[in-house]
C-alpha cells in the first residue's frame, strides 16, 4: 500500500578519517540528584555497558570468520533486493556491488534490533568501522526502511531511489560492496537494513 513505508530521513555514511566515536557517559543524567539516585544510575550504566560489551564481543565473534566479500546471496528475497540495487548501478554506468557476508550479518543484526525496538534509526557506523573485523573497509554507509509485511522489492528500491541521500548511497563510487537484510518484526512490519562499504 503506497504511503505506508517509511525510510529514514538522515542518511548515514562514515569514513575512517572522519569517525566520531559517539557520546560519552558524561552526557547521561541521573533520575534524581541524591546519592542513591546517582548510585542507581551508575549501576544501570555499568549493566548497560556490560550488555553492550557482550554484544560487541558476540558481534565480533559472529563476523570475524566471515569474508569481506563473496558470491551473491542464496536467500531469494535478499538476492532480489541486492540485484535491484545492482541494476540501478548498471543503469547509471557504475559497476555492480560485490556481496559482503560480513555486512549482511551486520545488516541482519541491525534490522533485528530495529524490529525488536520498533524504532527506525541508524546504528553508529563509527563503532562498526573501528572494529578489527572491518579493518579492510575504509568507508561505510547504511540505508534503512520499515514497511508493510510482503512489501515488494521494486517498491523498496523505488523509495530509496526517490530519496536523494539514499540514492546517493546506492550510486556512490565509494561503495563497492553491500550486505542486505530483511526482517519480519513482531509488529508484522518488514524492517530492512542495507550496509554499504568500500573495501
Amino acid at each position: 500500500m503506497p504511503g505506508t513505508e517509511r525510510s529514514d530521513r538522515d542518511v548515514t555514511q562514515i569514513t575512517k578519517d572522519s569517525r566520531d566515536l559517539g557520546r560519552s557517559a558524561d552526557a547521561m543524567t541521573t533520575e534524581s540528584g541524591n546519592r542513591a539516585g546517582e548510585i542507581r544510575a551508575v549501576t544501570r550504566l555499568k549493566k548497560r555497558a556490560a550488555v553492550l560489551m557482550l554484544a560487541v564481543v558476540v558481534g565480533l565473534g559472529a563476523t570475524a570468520c566471515l569474508p569481506d566479500t563473496g558470491p551473491d546471496p542464496t536467500d531469494p528475497y535478499q538476492n532480489m533486493l541486492f540485484q535491484a540495487m545492482n541494476q540501478d548501478r548498471i543503469n547509471n554506468g557504475l559497476p555492480r556491488f560485490t556481496w559482503s557476508p560480513r555486512m549482511s550479518v551486520n545488516a541482519t543484526d541491525w534490522a533485528t534490533e530495529m524490529a525488536r525496538t520498533g524504532v527506525l534509526h541508524h546504528q553508529n557506523l563509527s563503532l562498526v568501522i573501528a572494529r578489527s573485523d572491518y579493518a579492510n573497509f575504509w568507508t561505510l554507509g547504511e540505508n534503512i526502511l520499515v514497511g508493510p509485511a510482503g512489501m515488494p522489492i521494486p517498491q523498496m528500491e523505488s523509495v530509496w531511489m526517490n530519496s536523494a541521500g539514499h540514492r546517493a548511497n546506492i550510486l556512490s563510487r565509494n561503495f563497492n560492496a553491500a550486505g542486505v537484510s530483511l526482517v519480519n518484526g513482531p509488529d508484522g512490519r518488514l524492517w530492512v537494513a542495507v550496509e554499504f562499504g568500500g573495501v
